[in-house]
């Protein structure tokens, strides 16, 4: 009876193996699949790194003076060329202006000379040549008709006179006309006029200028010393600046620093407030490398300042290395491999698998780029497949 058991409880188990495989072979193995289509790629390199604080400038009027205003506060962020603060300026003001009125009045009389005087004492010679050489024709006249007797001695010394009076007034407007040319005595004297008074002017305005203090580049008031109302000497220092004042310093590991350009943009977040995201990009790679630690420090920039960011506070980088939008990509893990043959398996219409090769790919990080396949292929996850194996598609996989 108990052999009798036995026997039937083997018979049941082969049975039981039997209808199991030929179920399993029946029914389609499911294979998740991944769809192939656009989309945007980025590689990057990510590491920890900290808050640092960049170089400090000190910044001083040049002379001393009391302050007429301060426009800068501790914490605030100034521009290239922003006003920071000024001196009292009352004496400095009274002879910029002297100094502008005086180059005008100079400008003017050089333009008088050259679009008015010098076309009037032109035309002056001009008239000046006709009334002499009239003067000398009647003086020559006049000696012809008195050798014969025509006219009286009186007429005669008259017309001599004539033409020497118009011969000096010709040579008072030649004179005159050459004095105001363009190498003449009196316009050289008007362009010296105005080329000094041009120098007065920017010596006034220079001298205002050094009342004014201006930031020398973009950054943030680090510190201030004085204030409206005190007093101040030349070279005392007034203003603490941090130029581009934060900076990051990371260190990644050797074998990933030749992937690095300088320029190269990156990302980077606080540790305390992940959701944080800040533009920078890379600023400088150290050129050696830490042999004890096997690291290249590499510093990045921001591209705005964070005001309210701490020095020595721990954040998270990702350098970007390469970004690609819009390319036909499949994860690498999906890739068969054959030699120098590469391919992916797909699905036909009929459901069985099939061995697509591939003549071009390229590699993007985790990713491979072709272009041959048409959008919308399904790739199958290549695990423990066979070529015609009749399949179902699975789960649809991003990656």
């Amino acid at each position: 009876m108990r052999k009798r058991i036995i026997g039937e409880l083997v018979v049941a188990i082969v049975v039981f193996i039997v209808v199991l495989l030929a179920y399993r072979a029946f029914i389609p193995p499911k294979v998740d699949y991944f769809l192939f289509e656009p989309r945007d790629l980025v590689e990057s390199l990510v590491s920890a790194g900290r808050i640092k604080l960049s170089q400090e400038s000190d910044l001083a009027f040049e002379t001393p003076g009391i302050i007429h205003q301060v426009l800068v506060e501790k914490g605030d962020l100034v521009h290239k060329g922003q006003l920071l603060a000024s001196l009292s300026t009352d004496t400095e003001e009274n002879e910029l202006e002297l100094a502008r009125v005086e180059y005008r009045l100079a400008t003017l009389r050089l333009e008088r000379i050259t679009n008015y005087e010098r076309k009037v004492a032109e035309e002056e010679y001009e008239r000046a040549q006709i009334t002499r050489k009239n003067a000398w024709d009647e003086y020559k006249r006049a000696q012809i008709l008195r050798e014969n007797g025509g006219i009286t001695e009186e007429e005669f010394v008259k017309a001599q006179r004539n033409w020497k009076i118009a011969l000096s007034q010709e040579n008072i407007a030649r004179i005159r006309w050459e004095q105001l040319s363009d190498q003449g005595v009196e316009f050289l004297e008007a362009k010296a006029q105005v080329e000094q008074a041009h120098l007065l002017l920017k010596k006034a305005e220079m001298m205002l200028q050094r009342r004014l203090l201006f930031s020398p580049f973009e950054g943030v008031a680090l510190a201030r010393y004085k204030n409206s109302g005190e007093f101040i000497q030349g070279g005392e220092t007034l203003f603490t600046l941090g130029q581009n004042p934060f900076y990051v310093v990371t260190n990644l590991d050797e074998r990933e620093y030749k992937k690095l350009k300088e320029g190269a943009k990156a990302l980077i977040r606080e540790q305390a407030e992940p959701q944080r995201v800040f533009s920078s990009f890379v600023a400088s790679i150290a050129p050696i490398i830490d042999s004890e630690s096997g690291t290249v420090e590499t510093k990045l920039f921001f591209e705005s300042f964070p005001n309210d960011l701490k020095p020595e506070s721990a954040v998270n980088v990702e350098i970007i290395l390469r970004e690609e939008t819009g390319v036909l990509a499949f994860p690498q893990r999906y890739l068969v491999s054959q030699g120098e043959k590469t391919s992916i398996w797909t699905i036909d219409d009929s459901g069985k698998t099939r061995l697509l090769p591939l003549q071009k790919i390229e590699r993007f990080d985790r990713w491979i780029i072709t272009q041959d396949l048409p959008p919308q292929t399904i790739i199958l996850n290549p695990d423990k497949l066979k070529n015609a194996q009749r399949v179902t598609l699975g789960e649809r996989r991003s990656e």
